[in-house]
């Protein structure tokens, strides 16, 4: 790859749970300037990221996630490679980046949700166009609030807020349905 200059990504996700182990290795400065210096052009550090009722507890701390932001500002001063933390840097940006704000997600089923981490779609590609589908009306209401997508002690603000997102989806089935 190297010979190629082939770029590559290394994705990581982090929990409480695994901070000791898996973070100290994936954070390692040695093992990720290597990791650089083979041609990995984008670090994506993963907070873990509850969506599913009861696993709240695996969201990384306040000083972890503190942590973690440190450690990829001083990786991106000494090293040529782009590093991300989610949702970590989305404070920076004004909030998190779903609905087109910055990415969209496309299911293997062809659904279009506003997030890998927020399971909420009212679109698919099967039967509409990808331009179309990401002016859906869920994900046109998510752009037009951004004030609903604020970070807050981690985790998905959508998944958070589903009571919403759920609302939205639900007037749009009823004007379908008129």
């Amino acid at each position: 790859m190297r010979r190629r200059r082939d770029a590559f990504s290394s994705p990581g996700s982090h929990t409480p749970k695994n901070i000791r182990s898996t973070f100290s290795s994936l954070t390692d400065y040695q093992f990720v300037r290597r990791l650089a210096e083979a041609g990995c052009k984008f670090f994506l550090y993963l907070e873990y990221t509850p969506i599913i009722e009861g696993t709240g507890r695996l969201v990384l701390t306040r000083e972890q996630r503190k942590q973690l932001m440190e450690l990829t500002r001083k990786f991106h001063s000494r090293l040529s490679a782009l590093f991300i933390t989610v949702p970590g840097h989305e404070e920076e940006v004004g909030g998190c980046l779903a609905a087109g704000r910055g990415f969209a997600h496309l299911t293997a089923e062809g659904d279009i949700e506003p997030c890998p981490f927020a399971p909420f779609s009212d679109t698919n590609v099967r039967s509409s166009s990808l331009k179309d589908a990401l002016q859906s009306k869920l994900l046109n209401e998510l752009r037009q609030h951004p004030e609903q997508l604020q970070i807050s002690e981690g985790g998905c603000c959508l998944w958070k807020k589903r009571t919403w997102v759920e609302s939205i989806m639900a007037e749009d089935r009823q004007e379908v349905r008129k």
